[in-house]
Protein backbone atom coordinates (compact mmCIF):
# COMPACT_ATOMS: atom_id res chain seq x y z
CA UNK A 1 0.00 0.00 0.00
CA UNK A 2 1.81 3.37 -0.74
CA UNK A 3 1.75 5.99 1.83
CA UNK A 4 -0.86 8.72 1.72
CA UNK A 5 0.49 11.65 -0.04
CA UNK A 6 -0.26 14.85 2.86
CA UNK A 7 -1.52 18.06 0.90
CA UNK A 8 -0.49 21.03 2.42
CA UNK A 9 -3.70 23.01 3.68
CA UNK A 10 -4.10 26.38 2.56
CA UNK A 11 -3.03 29.10 4.81
CA UNK A 12 -6.06 31.25 5.76
CA UNK A 13 -5.05 35.04 5.03
CA UNK A 14 -5.60 36.84 7.60
CA UNK A 15 -8.87 39.65 7.52
CA UNK A 16 -7.94 43.44 8.11
CA UNK A 17 -10.01 45.51 9.88
CA UNK A 18 -12.04 48.36 7.91
CA UNK A 19 -11.11 51.83 9.13
CA UNK A 20 -14.29 53.03 11.00
CA UNK A 21 -16.52 55.79 9.68
CA UNK A 22 -16.42 57.54 13.35
CA UNK A 23 -13.54 58.12 15.76
CA UNK A 24 -13.76 56.32 18.59
CA UNK A 25 -11.32 58.30 20.69
CA UNK A 26 -13.26 61.92 19.31
CA UNK A 27 -16.38 60.54 20.42
CA UNK A 28 -14.90 59.80 23.84
CA UNK A 29 -13.92 63.90 24.15
CA UNK A 30 -17.28 64.53 23.01
CA UNK A 31 -18.52 62.36 25.86
CA UNK A 32 -16.52 64.95 28.45
CA UNK A 33 -17.93 67.65 26.78
CA UNK A 34 -21.79 66.13 27.08
CA UNK A 35 -20.90 65.05 30.79
CA UNK A 36 -19.97 68.70 31.56
CA UNK A 37 -22.93 69.73 30.08
CA UNK A 38 -25.25 67.21 32.10
CA UNK A 39 -23.41 68.77 35.33
CA UNK A 40 -24.43 72.36 33.99
CA UNK A 41 -28.05 71.76 34.01
CA UNK A 42 -27.95 69.92 37.15
CA UNK A 43 -26.06 72.94 39.10
CA UNK A 44 -27.69 75.90 37.40
CA UNK A 45 -30.18 78.12 39.09
CA UNK A 46 -30.68 80.73 36.99
CA UNK A 47 -33.87 82.26 36.03
CA UNK A 48 -36.23 80.48 33.46
CA UNK A 49 -36.77 83.76 31.39
CA UNK A 50 -40.55 83.30 31.85
CA UNK A 51 -40.85 80.36 29.70
CA UNK A 52 -43.14 77.60 30.18
CA UNK A 53 -41.43 74.06 32.26
CA UNK A 54 -41.84 71.72 29.41
CA UNK A 55 -40.02 74.47 27.29
CA UNK A 56 -37.13 75.34 29.44
CA UNK A 57 -36.00 71.76 29.56
CA UNK A 58 -36.63 71.48 25.90
CA UNK A 59 -33.85 74.22 25.35
CA UNK A 60 -31.99 71.81 28.16
CA UNK A 61 -32.44 69.23 25.99
CA UNK A 62 -31.31 70.96 23.15
CA UNK A 63 -28.24 72.53 25.11
CA UNK A 64 -27.02 68.45 25.76
CA UNK A 65 -27.63 67.28 21.90
CA UNK A 66 -25.28 70.67 21.24
CA UNK A 67 -22.86 69.74 24.04
CA UNK A 68 -22.69 66.12 22.01
CA UNK A 69 -22.46 66.80 18.49
CA UNK A 70 -21.00 69.44 18.14
CA UNK A 71 -17.37 68.79 19.11
CA UNK A 72 -17.61 65.64 17.00
CA UNK A 73 -19.21 67.95 13.94
CA UNK A 74 -15.81 69.95 14.70
CA UNK A 75 -13.19 67.16 15.49
CA UNK A 76 -14.46 64.52 12.67
CA UNK A 77 -13.27 67.93 10.19
CA UNK A 78 -9.83 68.31 11.09
CA UNK A 79 -9.48 64.34 11.72
CA UNK A 80 -11.19 62.94 8.23
CA UNK A 81 -11.32 65.70 5.75
CA UNK A 82 -14.26 64.32 4.06
CA UNK A 83 -15.00 67.61 2.60
CA UNK A 84 -13.69 68.94 -0.59
CA UNK A 85 -12.69 72.17 -0.81
CA UNK A 86 -15.74 74.91 -1.57
CA UNK A 87 -16.21 75.44 -5.14
CA UNK A 88 -19.10 78.18 -6.04
CA UNK A 89 -19.18 77.00 -9.13
CA UNK A 90 -21.59 74.02 -8.17
CA UNK A 91 -24.05 76.14 -6.27
CA UNK A 92 -27.52 75.89 -7.90
CA UNK A 93 -30.32 77.74 -6.83
CA UNK A 94 -32.39 75.85 -8.95
CA UNK A 95 -31.09 72.63 -7.99
CA UNK A 96 -31.81 74.03 -4.17
CA UNK A 97 -35.00 74.82 -4.63
CA UNK A 98 -35.34 71.70 -5.63
CA UNK A 99 -34.27 69.82 -2.82
CA UNK A 100 -36.05 72.34 -0.45
CA UNK A 101 -39.56 71.27 -2.45
CA UNK A 102 -38.71 67.87 -1.36
CA UNK A 103 -38.14 68.32 1.82
CA UNK A 104 -40.99 70.19 2.25
CA UNK A 105 -43.10 67.62 0.41
CA UNK A 106 -41.76 64.83 2.64
CA UNK A 107 -42.28 67.09 5.59
CA UNK A 108 -45.95 67.75 5.06
CA UNK A 109 -46.47 63.44 5.09
CA UNK A 110 -44.38 62.70 8.03
CA UNK A 111 -47.22 65.81 9.29
CA UNK A 112 -49.71 64.17 8.05
CA UNK A 113 -49.09 60.85 9.59
CA UNK A 114 -48.59 62.39 12.96
CA UNK A 115 -52.10 64.14 12.71
CA UNK A 116 -53.89 61.13 11.73
CA UNK A 117 -52.95 58.37 13.86
CA UNK A 118 -54.09 58.30 17.69
CA UNK A 119 -50.70 57.28 18.95
CA UNK A 120 -49.39 60.66 18.55
CA UNK A 121 -51.91 62.48 20.16
CA UNK A 122 -51.48 61.37 23.66
CA UNK A 123 -50.08 63.95 25.78
CA UNK A 124 -46.96 60.83 26.33
CA UNK A 125 -45.70 63.12 23.10
CA UNK A 126 -46.20 66.46 24.39
CA UNK A 127 -42.41 66.93 24.91
CA UNK A 128 -41.72 65.83 21.47
CA UNK A 129 -44.00 68.50 19.89
CA UNK A 130 -42.43 71.09 21.91
CA UNK A 131 -38.77 70.21 20.41
CA UNK A 132 -40.54 70.14 17.53
CA UNK A 133 -41.78 73.65 17.89
CA UNK A 134 -37.99 74.73 19.02
CA UNK A 135 -36.17 72.87 15.84
CA UNK A 136 -39.24 72.99 13.55
CA UNK A 137 -39.06 76.47 12.04
CA UNK A 138 -34.85 76.12 12.18
CA UNK A 139 -35.53 73.33 9.62
CA UNK A 140 -38.20 75.04 7.75
CA UNK A 141 -35.87 78.52 7.58
CA UNK A 142 -32.41 77.01 7.06
CA UNK A 143 -33.20 74.31 4.60
CA UNK A 144 -32.95 76.32 1.25
CA UNK A 145 -29.60 77.97 2.40
CA UNK A 146 -28.29 74.36 3.55
CA UNK A 147 -29.15 73.04 0.49
CA UNK A 148 -27.80 75.97 -1.54
CA UNK A 149 -24.20 75.74 0.67
CA UNK A 150 -23.86 72.25 1.19
CA UNK A 151 -23.70 71.54 -2.75
CA UNK A 152 -20.34 74.16 -2.57
CA UNK A 153 -18.89 71.21 -0.59
CA UNK A 154 -20.29 68.19 -1.83
CA UNK A 155 -19.63 66.76 -5.38
CA UNK A 156 -22.43 64.48 -5.34
CA UNK A 157 -25.21 66.85 -5.11
CA UNK A 158 -27.68 64.98 -6.76
CA UNK A 159 -29.34 63.24 -3.56
CA UNK A 160 -32.87 62.17 -2.88
CA UNK A 161 -34.56 65.12 -2.13
CA UNK A 162 -33.25 65.79 -5.55
CA UNK A 163 -34.45 63.16 -7.32
CA UNK A 164 -37.69 63.55 -5.65
CA UNK A 165 -38.15 66.57 -6.18
CA UNK A 166 -37.44 66.43 -9.99
CA UNK A 167 -40.51 63.70 -9.53
CA UNK A 168 -42.48 66.13 -8.06
CA UNK A 169 -42.16 68.66 -10.70
CA UNK A 170 -43.20 65.87 -13.42
CA UNK A 171 -39.42 65.04 -14.38
CA UNK A 172 -39.95 61.70 -14.62
CA UNK A 173 -36.06 59.54 -15.13
CA UNK A 174 -34.91 55.83 -14.60
CA UNK A 175 -33.96 54.43 -11.50
CA UNK A 176 -35.82 56.87 -9.55
CA UNK A 177 -38.22 54.66 -7.88
CA UNK A 178 -35.77 53.11 -5.47
CA UNK A 179 -34.26 55.98 -4.61
CA UNK A 180 -37.31 57.55 -3.82
CA UNK A 181 -38.39 54.67 -2.46
CA UNK A 182 -35.33 54.75 0.20
CA UNK A 183 -35.95 58.32 1.14
CA UNK A 184 -39.11 57.26 2.59
CA UNK A 185 -38.29 54.64 4.10
CA UNK A 186 -35.15 56.39 5.20
CA UNK A 187 -37.53 58.96 6.91
CA UNK A 188 -39.93 56.33 7.99
CA UNK A 189 -37.18 55.23 10.57
CA UNK A 190 -37.37 59.06 11.56
CA UNK A 191 -41.09 59.41 12.33
CA UNK A 192 -40.90 56.34 14.21
CA UNK A 193 -38.13 56.57 16.74
CA UNK A 194 -37.42 60.21 16.50
CA UNK A 195 -41.00 60.71 19.17
CA UNK A 196 -39.91 57.92 21.26
CA UNK A 197 -36.30 59.05 22.10
CA UNK A 198 -36.88 62.70 22.54
CA UNK A 199 -39.75 61.79 25.05
CA UNK A 200 -37.15 59.95 27.05
CA UNK A 201 -34.38 62.04 27.09
CA UNK A 202 -36.97 64.75 28.13
CA UNK A 203 -37.57 62.36 31.40
CA UNK A 204 -33.60 61.74 31.67
CA UNK A 205 -33.01 65.46 31.60
CA UNK A 206 -35.30 66.27 34.20
CA UNK A 207 -34.39 63.74 36.06
CA UNK A 208 -30.64 65.22 35.83
CA UNK A 209 -32.37 68.33 36.81
CA UNK A 210 -33.72 67.48 40.09
CA UNK A 211 -30.85 65.38 40.88
CA UNK A 212 -28.42 65.37 44.26
CA UNK A 213 -25.08 64.22 43.13
CA UNK A 214 -23.30 64.74 46.90
CA UNK A 215 -25.69 61.59 48.06
CA UNK A 216 -24.16 59.31 45.45
CA UNK A 217 -21.91 57.73 47.08
CA UNK A 218 -23.54 57.80 50.39
CA UNK A 219 -24.34 54.14 49.03
CA UNK A 220 -24.29 51.63 46.89
CA UNK A 221 -28.08 51.52 45.92
CA UNK A 222 -28.27 55.37 45.38
CA UNK A 223 -24.91 55.25 43.01
CA UNK A 224 -26.58 52.38 41.10
CA UNK A 225 -29.68 54.54 40.43
CA UNK A 226 -27.84 57.30 39.77
CA UNK A 227 -24.85 55.42 37.40
CA UNK A 228 -28.20 53.92 35.93
CA UNK A 229 -29.98 56.86 35.04
CA UNK A 230 -26.33 58.65 33.92
CA UNK A 231 -25.72 55.67 31.68
CA UNK A 232 -29.10 55.52 29.96
CA UNK A 233 -29.43 59.56 29.68
CA UNK A 234 -26.03 59.12 27.86
CA UNK A 235 -27.52 56.72 25.46
CA UNK A 236 -30.68 58.68 24.74
CA UNK A 237 -28.79 62.14 23.92
CA UNK A 238 -26.70 60.15 21.61
CA UNK A 239 -29.71 58.18 20.07
CA UNK A 240 -32.11 61.17 19.78
CA UNK A 241 -28.79 63.42 17.72
CA UNK A 242 -28.38 60.67 15.43
CA UNK A 243 -32.38 60.50 14.81
CA UNK A 244 -31.94 64.73 13.94
CA UNK A 245 -28.95 65.05 12.37
CA UNK A 246 -28.98 62.87 9.09
CA UNK A 247 -26.94 65.46 7.24
CA UNK A 248 -24.93 64.54 3.88
CA UNK A 249 -22.71 67.52 4.43
CA UNK A 250 -21.57 65.91 7.92
CA UNK A 251 -21.17 61.82 6.06
CA UNK A 252 -24.26 61.63 9.00
CA UNK A 253 -27.01 60.05 6.45
CA UNK A 254 -28.86 57.23 5.36
CA UNK A 255 -27.07 55.71 3.05
CA UNK A 256 -29.94 52.38 2.64
CA UNK A 257 -32.44 52.05 4.60
CA UNK A 258 -33.73 48.17 5.91
CA UNK A 259 -35.93 47.28 2.80
CA UNK A 260 -37.46 43.59 3.93
CA UNK A 261 -40.84 43.88 6.38
CA UNK A 262 -39.10 40.67 7.87
CA UNK A 263 -36.30 43.41 9.45
CA UNK A 264 -38.72 46.51 10.35
CA UNK A 265 -41.47 44.01 12.29
CA UNK A 266 -38.38 42.40 14.12
CA UNK A 267 -37.15 45.94 15.10
CA UNK A 268 -40.39 48.00 15.85
CA UNK A 269 -41.82 45.07 17.78
CA UNK A 270 -39.18 46.28 20.37
CA UNK A 271 -40.54 49.39 21.10
CA UNK A 272 -43.81 51.34 22.29
CA UNK A 273 -46.83 51.39 21.57
CA UNK A 274 -46.20 46.94 19.95
CA UNK A 275 -44.11 46.22 23.01
CA UNK A 276 -46.58 46.81 25.62
CA UNK A 277 -48.84 44.82 24.01
CA UNK A 278 -46.18 41.96 23.29
CA UNK A 279 -44.88 41.82 25.73
CA UNK A 280 -48.32 41.51 28.29
CA UNK A 281 -49.71 38.90 26.30
CA UNK A 282 -46.60 36.68 25.44
CA UNK A 283 -43.36 37.56 27.22
CA UNK A 284 -43.86 38.71 30.31
CA UNK A 285 -40.80 37.04 31.52
CA UNK A 286 -41.18 39.49 34.65
CA UNK A 287 -42.53 37.28 37.80
CA UNK A 288 -44.93 39.35 39.74
CA UNK A 289 -41.81 42.27 39.04
CA UNK A 290 -39.50 40.01 41.40
CA UNK A 291 -36.47 41.38 40.43
CA UNK A 292 -32.62 41.23 41.82
CA UNK A 293 -33.14 43.68 44.10
CA UNK A 294 -35.76 42.33 46.03
CA UNK A 295 -33.73 38.31 46.00
CA UNK A 296 -30.61 40.42 47.20
CA UNK A 297 -31.81 43.14 49.62
CA UNK A 298 -30.23 41.70 52.33
CA UNK A 299 -27.11 40.45 51.42
CA UNK A 300 -24.85 44.21 50.76
CA UNK A 301 -21.63 41.91 49.47
CA UNK A 302 -23.74 39.99 47.13
CA UNK A 303 -25.73 42.76 45.72
CA UNK A 304 -22.77 45.04 45.25
CA UNK A 305 -21.68 42.25 42.84
CA UNK A 306 -24.62 41.34 41.24
CA UNK A 307 -25.70 45.23 40.54
CA UNK A 308 -22.02 46.22 39.45
CA UNK A 309 -22.41 43.35 37.10
CA UNK A 310 -25.99 45.03 35.61
CA UNK A 311 -23.80 48.03 35.11
CA UNK A 312 -20.70 46.75 33.45
CA UNK A 313 -22.97 45.50 30.91
CA UNK A 314 -25.18 48.54 30.55
CA UNK A 315 -22.37 50.79 30.47
CA UNK A 316 -20.99 48.10 27.54
CA UNK A 317 -24.12 48.72 25.44
CA UNK A 318 -23.87 52.23 26.42
CA UNK A 319 -20.50 52.51 24.47
CA UNK A 320 -21.82 51.14 21.34
CA UNK A 321 -23.93 54.09 21.32
CA UNK A 322 -21.00 56.56 21.56
CA UNK A 323 -19.16 54.47 18.95
CA UNK A 324 -21.61 55.74 16.32
CA UNK A 325 -20.71 59.39 17.29
CA UNK A 326 -23.93 61.21 15.36
CA UNK A 327 -24.63 58.31 13.03
CA UNK A 328 -26.84 56.27 15.46
CA UNK A 329 -29.89 54.66 13.68
CA UNK A 330 -31.88 52.21 14.15
CA UNK A 331 -32.95 50.23 10.56
CA UNK A 332 -30.54 52.21 7.88
CA UNK A 333 -26.86 52.02 6.58
CA UNK A 334 -25.35 55.46 7.95
CA UNK A 335 -21.52 54.24 7.76
CA UNK A 336 -19.41 50.80 8.91
CA UNK A 337 -18.48 51.08 12.36
CA UNK A 338 -15.54 49.01 13.51
CA UNK A 339 -14.13 50.94 16.88
CA UNK A 340 -15.26 50.85 20.12
CA UNK A 341 -17.23 47.69 21.36
CA UNK A 342 -17.73 47.21 17.61
CA UNK A 343 -13.81 46.31 17.40
CA UNK A 344 -14.51 42.87 19.48
CA UNK A 345 -18.17 42.04 18.23
CA UNK A 346 -20.86 42.58 15.57
CA UNK A 347 -23.54 43.07 18.04
CA UNK A 348 -21.90 44.39 21.27
CA UNK A 349 -25.21 46.38 22.30
CA UNK A 350 -27.53 43.49 21.86
CA UNK A 351 -25.64 41.25 23.69
CA UNK A 352 -25.09 43.35 26.54
CA UNK A 353 -28.67 44.39 27.28
CA UNK A 354 -29.90 41.15 26.68
CA UNK A 355 -27.57 39.53 29.58
CA UNK A 356 -28.69 42.62 31.36
CA UNK A 357 -32.10 41.74 31.16
CA UNK A 358 -31.32 38.25 32.82
CA UNK A 359 -29.26 39.44 35.69
CA UNK A 360 -32.19 41.96 36.23
CA UNK A 361 -35.11 39.82 35.71
CA UNK A 362 -33.48 36.82 37.40
CA UNK A 363 -36.39 34.08 35.62
CA UNK A 364 -34.73 31.29 36.64
CA UNK A 365 -34.83 31.91 40.60
CA UNK A 366 -37.76 29.96 42.41
CA UNK A 367 -40.18 32.32 43.48
CA UNK A 368 -42.13 30.33 46.53
CA UNK A 369 -40.77 27.05 45.07
CA UNK A 370 -43.27 27.77 42.14
CA UNK A 371 -40.71 26.04 39.53
CA UNK A 372 -43.58 26.15 36.47
CA UNK A 373 -43.65 29.88 36.24
CA UNK A 374 -39.52 30.52 36.51
CA UNK A 375 -39.61 28.25 33.71
CA UNK A 376 -42.06 30.19 31.85
CA UNK A 377 -40.27 33.69 32.66
CA UNK A 378 -37.00 31.70 31.48
CA UNK A 379 -38.63 30.58 28.23
CA UNK A 380 -40.35 34.10 27.73
CA UNK A 381 -36.72 35.66 28.36
CA UNK A 382 -35.74 33.74 25.46
CA UNK A 383 -38.23 34.57 23.45
CA UNK A 384 -37.02 38.28 23.51
CA UNK A 385 -33.24 37.52 23.12
CA UNK A 386 -34.40 35.77 19.88
CA UNK A 387 -36.24 38.44 18.48
CA UNK A 388 -32.74 40.58 18.72
CA UNK A 389 -31.13 37.44 17.52
CA UNK A 390 -33.31 38.09 14.08
CA UNK A 391 -32.84 41.61 14.57
CA UNK A 392 -29.01 41.21 14.38
CA UNK A 393 -29.22 38.61 11.77
CA UNK A 394 -31.67 41.06 9.52
CA UNK A 395 -28.70 43.97 10.37
CA UNK A 396 -25.89 41.99 8.78
CA UNK A 397 -28.02 41.16 5.87
CA UNK A 398 -28.75 44.85 4.85
CA UNK A 399 -25.51 46.23 5.52
CA UNK A 400 -23.62 43.31 3.51
CA UNK A 401 -24.66 45.27 0.98
CA UNK A 402 -21.43 47.17 2.00
CA UNK A 403 -18.10 45.82 0.52
CA UNK A 404 -16.90 47.42 3.99
CA UNK A 405 -19.38 45.45 6.35
CA UNK A 406 -18.41 42.35 4.81
CA UNK A 407 -14.54 42.88 5.39
CA UNK A 408 -15.53 44.15 8.94
CA UNK A 409 -17.62 41.00 9.46
CA UNK A 410 -14.93 38.65 8.12
CA UNK A 411 -12.38 40.18 10.72
CA UNK A 412 -14.59 39.52 13.53
CA UNK A 413 -15.27 36.19 12.41
CA UNK A 414 -11.31 35.61 12.56
CA UNK A 415 -10.24 37.66 15.48
CA UNK A 416 -13.56 38.97 17.27
CA UNK A 417 -13.92 38.26 20.82
CA UNK A 418 -15.86 35.15 20.44
CA UNK A 419 -13.63 33.79 17.60
CA UNK A 420 -10.73 33.76 20.25
CA UNK A 421 -13.09 32.34 23.21
CA UNK A 422 -13.42 29.92 20.47
CA UNK A 423 -10.06 29.10 19.76
CA UNK A 424 -9.14 28.22 23.24
CA UNK A 425 -11.71 25.95 24.13
CA UNK A 426 -10.36 24.62 21.13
Amino acid sequence: MKPAIKVPSAKTTKAILPKSVTSFRLNLIALVCLLSGLYCINIYQGPDFGLSHTRFLVLKMCFLMFCWSLPIIILEYFYFRRLKQFDPSRLDIRRSTIKTLALYFTLSIVALVYWIAPEYHSNFYSPYWELMRVVGPIVLIGSLPYFYLADGFIEDSKDSYYVLGLYIIGSRQDGQAAIIRNHFLGWLVKLFFLPLMAVYMYNTTRYFVSADPEKVFSSFRLFYQFAWELIFAIDLIIVTVGYLLTLKLLDSHIRTAEPTIGGWVAAIVCYEPFWAAVSASYLAYNKDNYSWGSWLGGNETAYLFWGSSILILITIYSLSSIAFGIRFSNLTHRGIITNGPYRYSKHPAYISKNLSWWLIAIPFIFVNNNYTASLQACLMLLGVNIIYYIRAKTEERHLSWDETYRQYAQAIEQQGLFAKVKRVFS
